[in-house]
């Protein structure tokens, strides 16, 4: 099954991709940022929280535009409070001006976006 990769979770000190993972978004992931593989494939993204409040986390803040910057979208998922798309407007609604990005939902739906905000 062709599964695009997506960011599909955010964690205290973790980010999670997950997909099919083309080999140049990979070798970014690896050599920009401390990122390791599990044996299902999915990637480990590290990152040094800097504060207990992941919306005043800029440890956090700045791996996700690191993130995005490398090509990755952000996950829709509406079981949960927070998905990876949730989290990122959620910070645009609270004045970070994080510049554009892109989500995927389960059907696989790419939804771009644009904020007219400064870069962190």
């Amino acid at each position: 099954m062709n599964y695009p990769t997506r960011v599909i979770s955010i964690e205290s000190d973790q980010i999670k991709i997950r997909g099919n993972i083309n080999h140049s978004i990979k070798a970014r992931l690896f050599n920009e940022l401390n990122t390791y593989e599990l044996v299902n494939g999915d990637l480990i993204v590290s990152y040094k929280s800097t504060n207990i409040d992941a919306f005043k986390d800029l440890g956090l803040i700045e791996t996700l535009i690191h993130i995005r910057d490398i090509g990755v979208p952000f996950g829709e998922d509406h079981k949960v409070i927070y998905s990876p798309a949730e989290f990122i407007r959620e910070l645009i609604n609270k004045g970070y001006r994080i510049g554009e990005f892109s989500t995927i939902n389960g059907q696989n739906m790419l939804q771009h976006y644009s904020s007219n905000n400064f870069e962190i």
